[in-house]
């Protein structure tokens, strides 16, 4: 890779630190400050729900008058100011206010650094996507794993979840605005950000099994710390299995280009058998070894999917608005998507229990079937 897909890697690293405790943690985080199950899913459900209105519109705005830059510095500073108001507010409005600016903050970096990766070539040809994410979705396992060593040694909080959170965030900050440039704006002859020489029915089906596949991870992100504590395990042994999940995540990532190149009537159907197997595992009283498996899975649930999705949706638009066409990615992804199970999965968790794990496998494999059918009405023969 280049100097230029390096740099990339280092944001990535230092911008995906803390968000395996968001997604391990933060559940967590919101019971411990006094809520329920279901308001802390619902919360942690609304911090998704900002990338459907929120996150596109700034987007747009950003590609289309060329304030890529100006925005970094922006949000870089909302951020900042966001770790502070939830370190010491508690009140249910205050906090979730908090925790939605500072999600806004990443909603933002987060698309401008994927639509940048999804450009990243390796050895001269369009692949370079999955080892750039590689780095971050490594650096969410260290962040985990971090966690799960304080823990052990039962130095584990929620002020150092939210020491965590500050330090990574205002480093982050620092560093792309160190390496982002200020690019002179560019002539433009197209009026239209979309390619209409995509077909649109299987751009359609594309962004829904998107927001069916990738949405069912929510139940794990909004409910799954809070019921494994539920189930008997320790603290300690439930980040251990965050951990060894994300590591799984990143080395799928590694080599995803080479797995999303395959036919797809072998790798959709893969995904939609580990999305019904990790729910059994996790379904009634899990060990810590069914724990880990069901982690482990999440490398090919989530990776090969999301990778797939940013580089098919990446190419629906002209380059001028890639970052606003990875927007409506995780708009309809993770906004709707996860915002959707994550509150459902919460509520379903107070009155059903263990019924709660059913939300994501049927989610999960109907978002397969979606997918399978997009490319099958695209003529596609590979998933890249």
């Amino acid at each position: 890779m280049n100097r230029t897909a390096y740099l990339l890697a280092l944001c990535y690293i230092l911008f995906y630190f803390p968000s395996g405790l968001l997604k391990s943690y933060l559940s967590q985080f919101l019971v411990n400050s006094g809520f329920s199950y279901g308001v802390a899913g619902l919360i942690v459900g609304s911090t998704f729900a900002i990338k459907i209105f929120i996150s596109p519109t700034i987007t747009f705005l950003a590609d289309h008058t060329h304030s890529k830059h100006l925005f970094s510095i922006l949000f870089s500073i909302l951020a900042a100011v966001s770790v502070i108001v939830v370190s010491v507010s508690q009140p249910v409005a205050l906090l979730t206010t908090g925790i939605g600016f500072l999600m806004a903050s990443r909603n933002y970096f987060q698309n401008i650094l994927e639509s940048t990766a999804a450009k990243i070539q390796h050895q001269g040809v369009q692949g370079g996507y999955g080892r750039v994410r590689f780095a971050g979705s490594l650096s969410v396992a260290v962040g985990t794993a971090t966690m799960a060593g304080l823990s052990a040694l039962d130095r584990a909080s929620d002020s150092v979840f939210i020491w965590v959170l500050a330090i990574s965030t205002l480093c982050f900050s620092a560093v792309f605005l160190w390496t982002s440039e200020k690019k002179s704006p560019q002539k433009e002859f197209s009026t239209s950000s979309f390619n209409s020489s995509r077909p649109k029915r299987s751009a359609f089906l594309i962004f829904t099994a998107a927001a069916l596949i990738i949405g069912a991870q929510g139940a794990y992100y909004s409910i799954g710390t809070p019921w494994l504590e539920k189930m008997g395990l320790t603290g300690a042994q439930i980040f251990v299995a965050w951990t060894i999940g994300f590591i799984a995540e990143a080395l799928a990532f590694r080599y995803s280009n080479a797995l999303i190149t395959r036919h797809y009537c072998i790798v959709i159907p893969m995904v939609a058998i580990c999305f019904i197997f990790r729910a059994f595992l996790i379904w009634n009283s899990p060990t810590l070894t069914q724990i880990v498996v069901s982690f482990v899975l999440q490398g090919i649930t989530f990776s090969i999917p999301h990778a797939a999705f940013v580089i098919s949706i990446r190419r629906l638009f002209s380059e001028r608005y890639s970052a606003t066409a990875t927007s409506l990615y995780f708009a309809v992804a993770h906004g709707i998507g996860i915002a959707v199970l994550s509150g459902t999965s919460g509520i379903m968790l107070d009155h059903y229990a263990g019924l709660a794990w059913a939300l994501p496998a049927v989610s999960g494999v109907i978002g397969c079937v979606v997918w399978m059918v997009s490319y099958k009405t695209s003529g596609i023969k590979k998933l890249s």
